[in-house]
């Protein structure tokens, strides 16, 4: 048959592109959302993901703007939609009182708590109930900052990745690296108050980084990211880091020097899956 064109296409109609692989702030909760699900068993204290992400309701939206929902999570099975508009969840509705939306707010940000939500949102002009059953993780709450530092953090349940980190590790494996490492800090208990003062010399450091840096290693395999990329986020992260007179002398502070720590994560990397039957990362 003869397109409009007058050309027979031979190999049929042409495939959907796949979507736009996430960037910035999205790339870096798509990382965690996946490290921190598929390693839940691990963890001690877990939440519940129901896999969307909202926007900051306005005094005009009447409720949370869906912007988010990802494909793999209770929500798309569910029948959520990206642009559909919370209007009560758990009960609690949307209002215009301002106390009542401090209570809607308080319950979207518990949700997580919880097995079940329980939504009605608007769609079209139309209400629509849902009931979305949550999947467990670890509970962390992951961020990406607007600094452009080369730097990762955790204190509490909060890890903050540096916006020059993100833009550094532009393979999605180095960055799951970073963020496995400084979830695994929280998962053993290294930020606990008692835990830092326990750390009196730079071997203390040293043995608390290299802790973080295997649990990492087991975390990233677990979530499907290559675990011998983390060896080289490592290295890249150390040498955009120090100044040429650092670099010269291999001076790391209270950190692993950078060859002795690049070792250390290649061969607990060598050890956890043979390199031939490792995942593929994907790279922007």
């Amino acid at each position: 048959m003869a397109t409009a064109a007058g050309l027979t296409p031979l190999l049929g109609p042409a495939a959907t592109p796949p979507p736009p692989r996430p960037t910035g702030a999205l790339r870096v909760t798509a990382i965690a959302r996946r490290l921190l699900l598929a390693n839940a068993d691990g963890c001690a204290e877990q939440r519940h993901d129901f896999g969307l992400e909202t926007a900051a309701p306005s005094g005009r939206s009447w409720g949370a703007p869906v912007t988010v929902v990802w494909p793999d999570g209770p929500a798309r099975a569910a029948g959520l939609q990206p642009g559909d508009l919370i209007r009560t969840i758990n009960g609690v509705p949307w209002s215009a009182d301002a106390r009542e939306r401090e209570r809607f707010m308080a319950t979207l940000a518990d949700a997580g708590r919880t097995p079940r939500m329980a939504l009605v949102v608007e769609r079209d002009g139309q209400p629509r109930t849902l009931t979305l059953a949550g999947q467990p993780r670890c509970h962390a709450e992951v961020r990406l900052s607007d600094q452009p530092f080369i730097n990762a953090t955790a204190e509490g349940s909060q890890i903050v990745i540096g916006g020059g980190l993100e833009r550094l590790l532009a393979d999605d494996a180095e960055l799951a690296f970073a963020v496995a490492h400084e979830a695994a800090h929280l998962i053993l208990g290294h930020t606990a108050p008692e835990q830092a003062r326990a750390i009196v010399t730079r071997a203390d450091r040293v043995a608390l980084e290299q802790e973080a840096d295997a649990l990492a290693i087991v975390m990233m395999a677990q979530a499907g990211y290559r675990p011998d990329a983390a060896a080289g986020a490592w290295l890249k992260v150390a040498d955009a880091s120090r100044t040429p007179l650092l670099r010269l002398m291999d001076i790391s502070g209270p950190y692993p020097a950078t060859q002795e720590r690049a070792a250390f994560l290649a061969a607990a990397a060598s050890r956890l899956i043979p390199p031939a039957r490792l995942p593929v990362s994907h790279a922007r």
